[in-house]
């Protein structure tokens, strides 16, 4: 089951209600079908464009091709001969060649990946509520070098808060006061802290470390830095207005 790290803003006065009474925080991160599919929606499309940004870098066919070899021969023989009439370069693989053809080959099989309509939306305002699907942990290991959060302002963005509530399936749901979500707008909003990250990636560090969902080497450094300026801006638009934040992993 995946987990996804969901950031819901809260006026102080709802924050005040969710102190005095914890068991409400779980209705923070409840939604029906029709709620649910704008997540969803975005989730898909933004694996879409992960899978296309692989296939275009050369990624996918450099997959592709370290499977094949650990395929029994004849097995592998058939399926190469079968890639072939499919217009990929079985030869190319190994260069990165042949990932639009990959892609081709998959849509034939499995049909492209629904991507989200117009009249897809949630019942929330718009940006009230935020998930950084399944990129949560590689956000947090590029902020702070660490699995785990510390004690920085950094190293408490994601992973940090002060615990509300019971255990919601991966923990209780963690709260920031509105001055601690101003503080952490403002240290996410430092102007050398993409390059710091950019240079903290490192794929087989963090599938030593076990950082959530692994994979690094395919998913690549684009997928975490994008999902970390969407958590900077959510976090600089509460502060803004004023606003206290909720997470929980869910």
């Amino acid at each position: 089951m995946s987990m996804i790290a969901q950031f819901v803003q809260v006026t102080r006065e709802r924050l005040d209600q969710l102190l005095a009474e914890p068991s409400a925080a779980f209705e923070l991160f409840q939604t029906s079908a029709d709620d649910f599919s704008e997540p969803v929606h975005q989730e898909i499309q933004r694996g879409a464009e992960r899978l296309q940004h692989a296939a275009a870098g050369g990624q996918l066919a450099k997959l592709l091709a370290t499977s094949l070899a650990t395929l029994d021969p004849a097995l592998r023989q058939r399926l190469e001969q079968h890639l072939g009439t499919k217009g990929v370069d079985v030869g190319g693989l190994k260069g990165g060649q042949g990932g639009d053809a990959i892609l081709k080959f998959m849509n034939e099989r499995l049909g492209p990946l629904p991507l989200p309509t117009a009249s897809s939306g949630a019942s929330r305002p718009k940006d009230q509520t935020l998930s950084l699907d399944k990129a949560w942990h590689g956000v947090h290991f590029l902020l702070c070098g660490q699995a785990e959060p510390g004690t920085t302002v950094l190293s408490q963005a994601v992973l940090g808060g002060t615990e509300l509530g019971e255990d919601l399936g991966y923990g209780p749901a963690r709260y920031f006061s509105v001055d601690e979500t101003a503080t952490s707008a403002g240290a996410l909003s430092r102007a050398d802290l993409e390059a710091e990250m950019k240079a903290r990636f490192d794929p087989a560090l963090m599938s030593s470390m076990d950082i959530y969902p692994g994979g690094w080497d395919f998913n690549g450094v684009g997928w975490p830095l994008a999902e970390f300026r969407r958590l900077r801006d959510f976090y600089v638009d509460a502060a803004g207005r004023g606003l206290a934040m909720v997470t929980c992993i869910v």
